[in-house]
Parts: structure tokens; sequence; C-alpha cells
């Protein structure tokens, strides 16, 4: 039986794309350059290093614009989110019936935090892991093999639910079972290697995580 579950979080917990999207287009702005929006939505999953390298192809100092970013994010984002359809009613069913939960975000772990404050739902994870905690970005698995090390669960006791490919890949890559749950943005060949497919977390409570078998 599946004994943790491992949620991304934008997409899956909140939809924040529009207020990265224009915080990506101000941060831009600054530099003489202009983000499309379809190039956006073609990289959702993608650390925001690398859309600024995709981006920028030049020396500009990505370090430092993605910090940028990242504070322009949480400026537009505050007191604008609420979690997705499903969402608390998920986490209270595995909190009442002693799953471990863990959150894996490439996020940076300020935007992490104060999403999980304004929410209020910081208490319903065990292990947070963010972008500032791994040396490689999804698609590498790495942040979900140390989700799972901090919460002492087996790989193949985890259930990881994403939205975006490179989740996907990751999650797939660490052995671990996969629930998409799917993203307005991106083509739906997004999701082809993952276990279930659902439109969002309504679609999942305890029973559904409990037949799922571990994996091999």
């Amino acid at each position: 039986m599946i004994d943790t579950v491992i949620f991304d979080m934008d997409g899956v917990i909140v939809d924040l794309e529009e207020f990265h999207l224009a915080a990506f287009k101000d941060v831009l702005s600054g530099v003489g350059q202009k983000m499309d929006d379809s190039f956006y939505f073609e990289n959702i999953g993608v650390s925001t290093d690398d859309i600024f390298r995709k981006q920028l192809r030049s020396s500009e100092d990505i370090d430092f614009l993605a910090r940028e970013k990242e504070k322009k994010a949480r400026y537009f984002m505050k007191g604008k989110i609420l979690p997705k359809p499903g969402v608390m009613e998920l986490l209270i069913q595995l909190k009442k019936n002693k799953k471990k939960t863990g959150l894996a975000s490439s996020a940076d772990r300020d935007n992490v935090l104060d999403v999980l404050k304004e929410l209020g739902i910081r208490d319903f994870f065990q292990v947070i892991m963010t972008g500032d905690d791994v040396s490689n970005k999804k698609p590498d698995p790495e942040i979900f093999l140390k989700t799972a090390e901090k919460l002492k669960s087996g790989l193949n006791e985890c259930i990881v639910i994403e939205d975006s490919l490179p989740g996907i890949i990751a999650a797939k890559s660490a052995n671990m079972k996969c629930i998409a749950v799917k993203n307005r943005f991106v083509g739906q060949d997004t999701y082809g290697d993952a276990d279930l497919i659902v439109n969002d977390l309504t679609a999942v409570n305890l029973d559904i995580i409990n037949n799922f078998k571990k994996g091999d």
C-alpha cells in the first residue's frame, strides 16, 4: 500500500502561472527583453534559471534575474491565491489517516513558504523541499529522492502528484507512482507516463491512493 504522498505545488495545490509570467515579463523588460506567452507556457515545469537561460542566451546575471523574478512573483500573488479544487479535502483525508506527506517544488523556498502560509496549510506537510535544496532541478529525480529520504519512506511506497512533464519524468525516474493533474496550459502528451490522469484533485481520495500497489 502507498504510505507517502508527495505534492508538487504550482499547478497542483495552487495555480500561479499568471503571476510568474507577469514577473518574468517585468524583470525582462528591465534588460530590454520581451517574453512571449507561448514560450513561457511551453516551459512550464522548467526552473526559473533555465527559463532565463533559454530566453536570454547571453551573459546576463541569471542568478540576480532569477531572484528578482521570484520577488516580483511574491509581490504579484500576495493576497490573491486560493487552493485548487479538491486540495484541502485530500490533505485533510491524508492527515486523518496518518499518511506521510511531502511537498517537492522547484520554486525557491521563500515563495513556497509564502504560499503555504497564505493558504494556512504548512502543517499538513512533514517535509518541504524546494529548488533551493537540490543541485539538480526536475526532470532530475533528486528532489523526490531527497523528500522520500527525509520522510523515511521507501521509493516504492511513494506516489507523486504532478502537473508538468519535467515533474512526471522526475517522479518516474525516482521509481515512484505518479498522478498527473491536467494543466490547461500544456499539451495532453505531457501525461503519457503518469499512472493516473485527473482533471483536478476532486478526483483523488484516500481509496484511490490506497488502491495503488507498491512499485516494483
